[in-house]
């Protein structure tokens, strides 16, 4: 093997290695234009082969990879503005949910132009949604009535109303896990629910205007937020508290995401900056642990430009190597992150020449943990031996907890963990959803000099 094929399988094994990534060229690879109205999302099917955009002109558009360049295959009529648009996670059919200007949440069969289902539910337009990664046939949607709603798309069911916010609301999003979801707001703050039992486990607050997006690290306990302060804020999912500030974008923050495989990199988009400094998309090297001092880097190291209107949403393929965003200028951009090795994780993304990736088998749905909670406790060293003891330390640590569900015969197990009191310290470390931290790991955020080279003008 040469050096280079050395190199390809390693990427094959491991994935994209964005150590380097300040030195990373990032160049738009291709604008997909179609839509006549501002397009307001976008997002990737789980294959990556599929991307899907919504805009105000009504139309919800479907682009694939065919011989080397996307193309739209397909065009559908929603009757009013889409404001959200969002597919299965990995190991479903690949159905997709809409949200829109009437109302209405739509479910659909996209490729095949069908839509199976027109839930009614909110008082106000639909502005955001998210599937639950472990029960993927629950979809959780937020809307401008200041409600949340879970539903069970498969039933067709309204399962859970959640109210708390006294404003729109922008953004939602389940935790990795599936026992917690965030919802930010128009009234400046993020609402943290509990799955198990429906209630605001905390609310966080310090954005000085309203919350538009957030999103959970794919592999550790943070939560990161942005909003129209043109700040972005770190919190610990675990127990809500504020940890850091990054600062650096010049307009309001309208949309973020992370890479879904090691959450190394971060993207967050930007309008209605300074002149010369705005409808940009800012990429970042993201170096976190979970604990909540634990940050190693998160740096700024690319800021692109090419949107001609404010950047809306953005989006990564799942083999992390395309960045899809989408602007009020009626165009969606790709941007090539790295070059994925031909049919890696699957994703036309990977496609060289004239061949279009094939499609490997979507991976299993995540299943939780089948360790009783007090093999856990000691396995972890949490037991001190002292039934009387380990009993009274078991009220104070709120710390695991199980929760199965049925629904119609349909059972359903997943992991409900929060730290939400009495998070004891154990040998230098303590335990979280995650599973063991190591406290004396610790390094503060190095918010860094802006490096690399701003790409694509």
């Amino acid at each position: 093997f040469t050096l280079r094929g050395i190199g390809s399988l390693k990427e094959m094994a491991d994935g994209p290695d964005f150590s380097d990534l300040g030195q990373k060229d990032i160049r738009c690879s291709g604008v997909l234009q179609g839509h006549s109205g501002p397009v307001t999302c976008c997002c990737f099917d789980a294959a990556g082969g599929t991307i899907a955009s919504g805009s105000e002109d009504g139309e919800l558009r479907l682009w694939r990879f065919t011989g080397d360049t996307w193309s739209c295959v397909k065009t559908l009529e929603c009757g009013s503005a889409v404001t959200t648009c969002l597919f299965q996670p990995a190991g479903y059919t690949d159905l997709l949910c809409t949200g829109s200007a009437d109302n209405l949440v739509r479910v659909w069969k996209a490729l095949k132009g069908d839509c199976v289902a027109n839930l009614a539910g909110h008082g106000d337009r639909v502005s955001c949604a998210s599937f639950d990664p472990i029960d993927a046939q629950r979809v959780c949607t937020g809307s401008h009535d200041g409600s949340l709603i879970l539903w069970r798309i498969n039933k067709q069911k309204l399962v859970k109303t959640l109210k708390g916010h006294k404003g729109a609301v922008h953004c939602v999003a389940f935790n990795p896990n599936g026992e917690l979801i965030a919802s930010g707001s128009q009234d400046k703050k993020i609402c943290l629910w509990s799955v198990t039992d429906w209630t605001l486990v905390t609310t966080m607050e310090g954005h000085s205007g309203m919350v538009n997006c957030l999103s959970f690290h794919p592999r550790t306990e943070w939560l990161v937020s942005g909003g129209i302060d043109k700040d972005l804020r770190l919190w610990r999912e675990s127990d809500g508290v504020y940890a850091r500030e990054i600062k650096g974008h010049k307009g309001q923050v309208n949309a973020l995401c992370f890479d879904p495989l090691r959450g190394e990199v971060m993207v967050t988009v930007e309008s209605k900056g300074v002149k010369g400094r705005t409808n940009t998309v800012w990429v970042w090297a993201f170096t976190a642990g979970t604990h909540r001092k634990n940050i190693k880097h998160v740096v700024n190291t690319h800021v692109l430009k090419g949107h001609e209107a404010g950047v809306t949403a953005c989006c990564i393929s799942p083999n992390s190597s395309l960045l899809c965003t989408s602007s009020d200028d009626t165009t969606l951009r790709l941007w090539k992150l790295w070059d994925a090795p031909s049919g890696y994780l699957a994703g036309a993304a990977g496609a060289k020449g004239g061949e279009t990736a094939a499609a490997a088998p979507p991976p299993k749905k995540p299943q939780a943990p089948q360790k009783s909670r007090a093999e856990l406790r000691k396995q972890m060293g949490l037991t001190s031996g002292n039934p009387i003891k380990d009993f009274v330390n078991d009220i104070s640590d709120s710390v695991w907890q199980w929760a199965y569900e049925s629904e119609g015969g349909n059972e359903q197990s997943g992991l409900q963990s929060h730290e939400v009191t009495g998070r004891r310290r154990v040998n230098g470390g303590h335990e979280n959803v995650y599973g063991w931290v190591d406290d004396s790991q610790s390094v503060d955020v190095d918010a860094g000099k802006q490096q690399g080279n701003c790409a694509q003008q």
